[in-house]
């Protein structure tokens, strides 16, 4: 398992709790009675966490800071090692918690992190495609029958239904190939959808800019993962 968490921006699908045994926690809730939305961070948090702002700050900026902190913490690889047996055995008695850190700045580290992350995990992250490395060889307008790695070559290969339809990608970062949540290669499975059986056409210009960008965001997302464990690992240390 490479991923305990994820931050969606719309409403997710109800087979995450009903099949996948996911818990899911909104930022608002909306009330019974009335149906108005509210925050749904407990008053006290929210409290304590604003001893960590100097000025007078909005409490909804507040809330939303908080998520990106305990988005990014539950991220982190160290964290997920240091509560290994309470997450995943339950062998051990207590609850996993979210430490707050005793110095702010590590609470704020945490924080921009969190929202690089996210908008890593979102494909909304700033990727300069003019910058990346990544090289396409070949006519690329072709419909997509199988798609085969090589991890040695760094390359993916695209082949069509005629033997002579193909196009590669070539300098594929390695790291990304074994990348993987819940048994699932994290970019095997995108690019299946990018197959003719999913999309019923032939590639374009637009899917490979697409695909350049998940790649790049996915590299992305692991160095920040990275950073994330060197700070947890000082509030774990402090907390």
């Amino acid at each position: 398992m490479d991923q305990f968490v994820s931050i969606v921006n719309n409403l997710p699908d109800n087979d995450l709790s009903s099949r996948g045994n996911a818990y899911i926690f909104p930022i608002v809730f909306p009330e019974q009675s009335t149906s108005e939305l509210k925050g749904n961070i407990n008053d006290k948090i929210i409290k304590i966490v604003k001893e960590f702002y100097e000025s007078e700050t909005d409490e909804k900026k507040i809330a939303n800071d908080l998520i990106l902190y305990i988005y990014a913490t539950l991220s982190s690889n160290t964290y997920r090692e240091y509560y290994y047996e309470i997450i995943y055995h339950g062998l051990l008695k207590g609850m996993v918690r979210v430490p707050l850190p005793v110095e702010k700045e590590l609470y704020f580290k945490l924080r921009d992190l969190g929202k690089e992350l996210a908008k890593a995990q979102l494909l909304e992250i700033n990727i300069n495609l003019l910058e990346s490395t990544i090289e396409c060889e070949g006519n690329i307008n072709i419909p997509v029958q199988k798609i085969i790695f090589s991890i040695d070559e760094n390359t993916i290969l695209f082949k069509g239904y005629h033997k002579q339809e193909s196009f590669k990608l070539k300098n594929v970062p390695s790291e990304v190939y074994a990348y993987s949540i819940m048994g699932y290669d994290v970019l095997e499975t995108y690019l299946k959808y990018k197959t003719y059986p999913y999309i019923n056409r032939g590639l374009n210009d637009v899917d490979i800019k697409e695909v350049i960008k998940m790649i790049e965001s996915l590299v992305k997302y692991m160095n920040i993962i990275e950073d994330i464990d060197s700070v947890v690992e000082g509030v774990l240390a402090t907390s």
